[in-house]
């Protein structure tokens, strides 16, 4: 029937924004709640409720155990969810944001602000980047690139380097991010085992930290661009090519995924993701960036394809 899902749509959002999906994520393992006392615990009318907790079981987003007055807990959409880099509160608050944010233009928070700012939004959050370790180890075996030295700029938790680190015995790996941030990639290298002297750290602001010329084998950017506009986006591609060996390789982590109707949505639910919390951020498409790689010297630009995309995610390939 017409209009059915878009019923279930506002399903779910009625859900984000009565805290309701935070109660279902807030359950014990074993245990979940019946629809009176989620009520009863958010201020809410029983019976709406309940009939709001029967949609998010035909969802996904709620599962309904069998007994008898039947308690809910997080069904397969809403246990995904919890699995993300930002914290499902965070996650959840971005999109009730939404209707706010066409009106006004104003975000749930300013990750692209200041250095104090960014220090403050990512000093926290890079923890759940741990998420893209598998996606990592497959982008090592897909590049098919042995590097001696490798730059992660904006490492957070060095997911994407450290991968290679973990993979060639003989690489060294150093991290460059904000100084509250850094301690994340020391802390994410130690766990992965991989010994003190193939990991460093710049601690430091990208656009003005002095990086050595053809120091790096492979650069890596990845989840940075995006919160640049596309000048200061392009500055930042001409100072890495510049710290690139001869025969270096940088590689661009992003919202890059696309040409499927698939990819165009999530590129575009990311785009929006974006907006919802940054006051400039952006989502700079491949021809843009392939642009700025060819621009700044590099011969052979290409997309590194992944048959499991996660979500937006692509990467581009650079070449000297």
């Amino acid at each position: 029937m017409a209009g059915w899902e878009e019923g279930m749509h506002m399903a779910i959002a009625t859900a984000m924004q009565t805290g309701v999906l935070l109660s279902l994520a807030s359950t014990a393992a074993d245990r979940g709640l019946t629809s009176a006392a989620m009520a009863s615990q958010l201020g809410l009318d029983p019976r709406a409720t309940a009939l709001l907790l029967e949609l998010l079981v035909e969802a996904g987003y709620a599962h309904r155990s069998s007994s008898s007055p039947p308690e809910y807990l997080p069904g397969p959409h809403l246990v995904a969810l919890q699995q993300s880099p930002m914290t499902l509160q965070f996650t959840l608050q971005l999109w009730s944001h939404m209707a706010q944010f066409v009106r006004t233009g104003v975000p749930v928070a300013e990750m692209d602000g200041d250095v104090s700012a960014r220090e403050h939004a990512y000093r926290d959050s890079t923890a759940g980047l741990v998420f893209y370790e598998k996606a990592a180890a497959d982008f090592v075996d897909r590049l098919g690139v042995h590097p001696r030295r490798v730059l992660d700029v904006g490492c957070g938790s060095g997911v994407w380097s450290l991968a290679f680190a973990q993979r060639y015995s003989d690489t060294e790996v150093v991290g460059l991010d904000l100084p509250a941030v850094v301690p994340n990639f020391a802390r994410f290298a130690a766990k992965m085992g991989i010994p003190e002297d193939r990991v460093n750290t710049i601690p430091g602001d990208l656009h003005v930290v002095e990086l050595p010329e053809g120091a790096y084998d492979l650069i890596i950017v990845a989840n940075v661009l995006r919160l640049e506009c596309p000048e200061r986006g392009e500055e930042v591609v001409k100072r890495l090519v510049k710290a690139l060996s001869s025969d270096g390789t940088i590689m661009v982590i992003d919202a890059l995924a696309h040409g499927t109707p698939s990819r165009d949505r999530e590129r575009a639910l990311y785009a929006m993701h974006l907006g919802l919390r940054t006051r400039q951020g952006q989502v700079h498409s491949p021809a843009e960036i392939t642009r700025w790689l060819t621009a700044a010297g590099l011969q052979n630009v290409t997309p590194l394809d992944h048959p499991d995309v996660i979500g937006a995610l692509g990467v581009l390939i650079g070449k000297r």
